[in-house]
């Protein structure tokens, strides 16, 4: 088995792109749930745009912004619905917070006509 060992510097690089490489996951997840932006620069814009709606509602962790933001993909402007919104606006944390916008957008799923949405 191979070890890395990093330099002081190495690490500062590292921590300093830790949002990057995020970015850069929650692009791959983006595109594996199909129906991806044509382009690069329009997966950056609209990642960008919903990363930052993410930050609005204080989900600062990886995994709460990518379920976030998977549930905008199944309920785009699902944030400006009353009962999308009751999911960001509870006591909770952030990670349950998306979890539960989630499963709403995924019930009231914009894409599905049959649901009666």
């Amino acid at each position: 088995m191979k070890r890395w060992t990093f330099t002081a510097p190495e690490i500062t690089q590292i921590e300093q792109q830790h949002d990057q490489i995020d970015f850069l996951a929650l692009v791959y997840a983006r595109i594996s749930w199909g129906n991806a932006p044509a382009t690069w620069a329009e997966c950056d814009a609209l990642l960008t745009q919903q990363w930052a709606l993410a930050l609005k509602y204080e989900m600062h962790n990886i995994d709460a912004k990518r379920l976030f933001i998977q549930a905008l993909f199944y309920k785009p402007g699902g944030d400006n619905h009353p009962d999308g919104m009751a999911c960001l606006t509870s006591a909770s944390s952030a990670r349950f917070r998306a979890s539960g916008f989630l499963a709403w957008s995924q019930k009231h799923n914009s894409k599905d006509t049959n649901n009666g949405v």
